[in-house]
């Protein structure tokens, strides 16, 4: 059964019009009565007989459905065809609908719907059967006529109880979406969220400024869902799946933040409206935003994956993950370093053994750590442990031993020297050696053997592994792994792994009875006997291994050989060599100077990535700024290295480091002109001079880099002293515009191909560069010091121009001989011109002491300012006095040092010619009791102000007396405090840092109590001139008091440490003997020579070993320094006889 109905649709024209009516006819169909009805401007719902209307929407109203109590709930049925009534097709109504909401209407008329779109159908009395209009029209919907047809008020609120029947439960409506669930329009005019459906009833405002509100039960599509949901479903992506806001999934609205009308304020920005795009800050803000909502989830991974490894890195946690057997193996090594970490009981250690000490230790234990690896710091200087064992470097074995048993989980113990440099921690042992151990170690000693050991044995009795020259060829049989060097087996640094036939050779190369059978000639201790064994016992070689010597132990250059380029042997920079040992540095050459070198070059090699990008920023800007290459600060410091493979003659010049020699690798044409007759006045000007040579003019700047390496290589750039290869173009237009140019040598021409390479004519055919002439010009400020001398000093006065002086703060003192003194003022204004700390510059003009007894000089100031009040800094020590009044020598800075190595802390010593404290505030600082005098007042002033300086008040007492008397009256005076009990001070204790974040204070260190000893263990005596005069006065000095000596007590009278003058000869010999017939005769016994002391640098072990343990009745000299061609400074050291000690005077 089919019949039509007529709906009245609002025309576009904006106002009511009854001839715009739209007409449309609609199939009837039959629907259960049980349906919500769909009818034009209302919408009719049937719910236990009651019939309730809902919002519209411009012309479209959706349901409100109450459901019943659910004691009143009836099971729905399916629609019967006796129970069926005829209403519209909802789909085709739809479509209409549709249409006619995005219709726009007059305001009138969309007033008048919104305030007569809430109200009540009347029911009929039977309470089923509703009455259906065919013909429903808009304006039934405004007429307010029409509005008490249902006989009930409406609910001021849409979906609240009725005012007038509060007994009505709130409006609810079916999902159009099958299994949709319920939509409830909301209990606010504002938003209401329910069921997980978004109901907004009215607020948003489109671009044509019309009321919005949305129809709950509209058939939405696949893609978008009925209502609003919190999470998007669109992408199923795992990481693009995300939660956002309802608004998200709305349409664009042009709204702005001042938008008064806007209903949801507290949703303004929470949605797609963007803050202002007018500045480029605030696009770029918007972009960030959106773009970091938009991949959240993906920023927050990477974010985090950042953090993960910060952590990782900057935490313990790579430290474990590469030690676990399973992850790293780091477990499986253990680094053994020989140190000698005594502390302050060491008394033979200086500064400098101290600075390598910790740059070694530092450098092991960043590895280790880095690597996961066990670090063992051995201090060897321990106590020796065995009878036979005379020489620390046996300890070596034992030692071995020891980690074995220590760290029962590794696997193999790697040894180090204390003058060895990790210069690469990047590589592992792993994969450097023992990834693929077959590989990088060798068998067969004929490889490379400097010992000519014959190899493999040929006795007939021995088994095939011994017979072969690579024993079974495995790597799992390799126990031991040893370098080679120029002279043999080198134990600086070696391999030993963990096993049976280990333990074997640690019992046999730790023998005592082979030991006293070759000891004698075995030079490199237990270096030797492990190549004696070696070659005589045939178990050993099967599992011995020798690995390349620049894999794992290269040498400096001036170690094995002179030349210093072997490629077996000497640290090569661009092989990036794993390790450097500085090998018998101690032996005539500069340990810390060396070790120095190599960390600097090492932190340059491995600049990490940032580092590296900063240098590059820098130099590149620098370049634009100035058209030369900069050389950062760590390259300057690894060019010592390079200096250390070319040594110069000049660099052992007496003339300090700032003022070099010529270099020998500049061209014989590039010298300053000739002014012999400049001699009076120095004319800077007049050393300008322009050489012509030949340049390279590059057609674009992005080539200069690539065609200077070209030049470099074919040899054809300028190399010269202080002068960039990289100039600005000649022509000042073309320079402007940023054009550069570089210089090329002497014999290249610019009109001359043939004196061309091949390079440069190619880059010349390719038009990317041109040669052309250029000048060079030199000035004053390019010449160095000899440059300016040769220049101006006659012929006949070349071979000794003056290059030595003394440095003493701001400060140079000149000893100028007599064929010099008319160029006196020259020679200082150039020595200030070339040395910029330099201030003042004097000269000598009478000998030390010829006219003053407190050692002091007369002087004639040559250039600079007159002022000597100097400071200058010593063994970690300030000293502030006046040069003029006091005396002081730079030179013996070494002999200060290796006195104070001979002094133990605690005990006491005098200083009879003390001046301003050279050897007693090193001393003090070494926790040595000092009793200094010196008979010059100014000397003590400035000792006592140093000694505030350097804060050892407790440590040090000054005289200011005549140095006969002080000998007598300071073992008098311990003596007297010793009695007295007035011999304890007080140290103050170096207390704990606090932050000022610490809210508690730890409790102060209470100061520490030390008693001062009642004997003297050394006399210095520093007067050259006349200190043997002062001998006669230890006669007696401890008459009475033997009972505090041995062989009462285990205390030995005092040693006395003289300085004197002498002649010169190769030997000593005869100046020995001389200063030994001196002692005895100002003593008053035979005092025998017992030998010269050979001259060791660099290793106080030896020196004291030399001069400490000098036998009573003996006189031990030591070399000083030369003082002219024929005179030369000793040190004469004794124990005072004991028939002097305790004379009766």
């Amino acid at each position: 059964m089919e019949n039509e109905m007529t709906i009245d649709i609002p025309s576009t024209a904006g106002h009511r019009q009854d001839s715009a009516k739209y007409q449309m006819r609609a199939a009837v169909s039959t629907v259960s009565t049980e349906q919500p009805l769909l009818l034009g401007k209302e919408c009719i719902g049937l719910v236990d007989g009651r019939y309730h209307d809902t919002p519209s929407v411009d012309g479209i109203r959706t349901p409100a459905l109450t459901p019943p109590p659910p004691s009143t709930l009836a099971p729905r049925t399916r629609p019967t065809a006796t129970n069926h009534q005829t209403v519209p097709d909802p789909l085709v109504l739809l479509s209409a609908f549709t249409l006619a909401s995005s219709t726009p209407v007059s305001t009138s008329s969309s007033s008048q719907v919104s305030s007569f779109s809430h109200r009540r159908r009347r029911s009929s009395a039977a309470g089923g059967t509703p009455h259906i209009p065919q013909t429903l029209n808009v304006q039934d919907a405004n007429d307010p006529s029409a509005r008490g047809r249902g006989g009930s008020s409406l609910s001021p609120i849409p979906g609240t109880p009725n005012p007038s029947n509060p007994s009505m439960s709130l409006s609810r409506s079916p999902s159009p979406n099958e299994d949709g669930g319920w939509s409830s329009p909301g209990l606010t005019t504002n938003y209401v969220e329910t069921s997980g459906r978004a109901s907004p009833a009215n607020g948003l405002r489109g671009a044509n400024s019309n009321s919005v509100t949305w129809d709950g039960a509209r058939k939405k599509s696949s893609k978008v869902n009925g209502g609003y949901p919190s999470f998007s479903t669109q992408n199923n992506g795992f990481f693009s799946r995300h939660m956002r806001n309802i608004s998200s999934s709305l349409p664009k609205f042009v709204i702005t933040p001042d938008d008064s009308k806007y209903a949801e304020k507290e949703k303004l920005g929470r949605g797609r409206w963007m803050p202002s795009r007018n500045t480029k800050i605030g696009r770029f803000a918007n972009f960030s935003i959106n773009t970091f909502q938009k991949f959240r989830l993906r920023f927050l991974i990477v974010f985090g994956l950042i953090f993960a490894t910060i952590l990782f890195y900057t935490t313990p946690l790579h430290y474990y993950w590469r030690r676990a057997p399973l992850l790293g193996g780091g477990k499986k090594f253990v680094i053994i370093l020989a140190a000698n970490q005594g502390g302050g009981v060491m008394e033979w250690k200086g500064p400098r053994e101290w600075a390598i000490e910790r740059d070694s230790i530092r450098n092991k234990r960043r590895y280790a750590a880095r690597w996961g690896y066990d670090l063992e710091i051995v201090d060897m200087s321990t106590k020796k442990r065995y009878a036979h064992e005379w020489r620390e470097s046996w300890e070596k074995v034992d030692t071995i031993r020891n980690c074995l048993t220590k760290y029962p989980d590794a696997e193999w113990f790697w040894w180090l020297d204390l003058n060895t440099f990790i210069m690469e921690p990047s590589y592992s042992l792993q994969s450097h050696i023992f990834n693929n151990l077959a590989a990088n170690t060798y068998r067969d000693i004929n490889h490379y053997n400097p010992l000519n050991i014959s190899h493999p044995f040929t006795d007939k009795y021995l088994d095939e592994k011994s017979l072969s020259p690579v024993g079974d060829g495995k790597a799992s049989s390799i126990n031991l792994i040893v370098p080679q060097d120029c002279s043999g087996f080198n134990l600086g640094s070696f391999f030993v792994k963990r096993s049976p036939w280990t333990d074997r050779l640690l019992d046999i190369w730790w023998d005592p009875v082979a030991y006293e059978q070759k000891h004698m000639e075995w030079e490199h201790k237990e270096q030797d006997a492990l190549e004696f064994m070696y070659a005589a016992q045939p178990w050993i070689r099967p599992h011995t291994a020798f690995i390349e010597q620049r894999k794992a132990n290269s040498f400096p250059p001036d170690a094995c050989n002179s030349n210093g380029n072997d490629p077996l042997i000497h640290y090569d920079r661009k092989g990036r060599d794993f390790l450097v040992n500085m090998a018998g540095c101690e032996w005539g050459r500069d340990c810390w100077g060396e070790m120095y070198n190599y960390r600097e070059l090492s932190n340059l090699l491995n600049r990490n990535p940032w580092e590296l990008f900063k240098e590059e920023i820098v130099a590149v800007i620098w370049f634009k700024l100035t058209g030369q290459k900069r050389v950062s600060l760590a390259q300057r410091k690894a060019q010592n290295y390079l200096d250390m493979r070319c040594p110069s003659a000049a660099q052992h010049l007496p003339l300090i480091n700032k003022m070099s020699a010529e270099s020998a690798s500049a061209n014989d044409m590039f010298r300053p002109p000739i002014l012999r007759s400049a001699t009076a006045v120095l004319d800077r000007s007049l050393f300008s001079q322009t050489f012509p040579i030949a340049a390279a003019r590059i057609a674009d700047h992005k080539l200069i880099s690539p065609y200077r390496g070209k030049l470099e290589k074919s040899k054809e750039l300028l190399k010269l002293d202080r002068v960039s290869v990289v100039r600005n173009d000649p022509d000042q237009e073309l320079a402007a515009k940023g054009g550069k140019c570089l210089l090329l040598k002497p014999e290249v021409k610019p009109g001359d191909p043939t004196t061309w390479s091949a390079i440069l004519k190619q880059a010349v055919e390719a038009k990317e560069m041109s040669v052309m002439p250029y000048e060079l010009t030199l000035d004053y400020d390019y010449w160095n010091y000899l440059d300016i001398m040769k220049s101006i000093l006659p012929e006949d006065s070349q071979e000794e121009i003056p290059v030595g002086f003394s440095i003493v703060g701001h400060v140079a003192h000149l000893n100028i001989k007599e064929a010099y003194l008319p160029f006196k003022t020259l020679i200082a204004e150039v020595l200030m011109d070339k040395n910029p700390t330099i201030k003042t510059v004097i000269n000598k003009i009478d000998d030390v002491g010829d006219k003053s007894e407190f050692r002091t000089f007369s002087y004639e100031l040559l250039a600079g300012i007159d002022d000597l009040n100097v400071e200058i800094r010593e063994e970690d020590c300030t000293f502030r006095f006046d040069y003029s009044q006091v005396y002081w020598n730079s030179r013996l800075n070494t002999e200060h040092r290796r006195l104070v190595a001979l002094f133990d802390p605690g005990s006491v010593v005098c200083d009879v010619m003390a001046g301003v404290g050279p050897f007693a505030l090193p001393a003090a600082k070494k926790g040595v009791f000092v009793w200094a005098n010196d008979l010059n007042p100014a000397s003590i002033a400035a000792l006592r102000d140093a000694t505030k300086l350097n804060k050892v008040e407790p440590f040090i007492r000054s005289f200011n007396t005549d140095g006969h008397a002080f000998i007598h009256q300071c073992a008098q005076d311990l003596l007297s405090l010793s009695k007295s009990g007035e011999n304890k001070v007080s140290i103050p204790s170096k207390q704990p840092r606090v932050s000022r974040s610490q809210k508690v204070r730890p409790d102060p260190i209470p100061p520490t109590e030390v008693t001062i000893p009642q004997t003297i263990s050394h006399f210095v005596m520093n007067l050259p001139a006349t200190a043997l005069t002062f001998l006669p006065a230890f006669r007696g000095l401890y008459a009475g008091h033997e009972a505090l000596f041995a062989p009462h007590t285990e205390t030995k009278l005092p040693m006395v440490h003289v300085h004197c003058f002498s002649t010169k000869s190769d030997d000593n010999v005869r100046e020995g003997v001389e200063i030994a017939g001196i002692v005895s005769e100002m003593l008053g016994t035979q005092m025998a020579f017992e030998g010269a002391v050979e001259k060791v640098e660099g290793d106080p072990r030896k020196r004291k070993e030399a001069v400490g343990e000098v036998e009573e009745g003996k006189v031990r000299v030591h070399d000083v320094r030369d003082v002219a061609p024929l005179k030369r400074m000793f040190c004469a050291s004794f124990r005072i006889p004991a028939e002097v000690a305790f004379a009766k005077v």
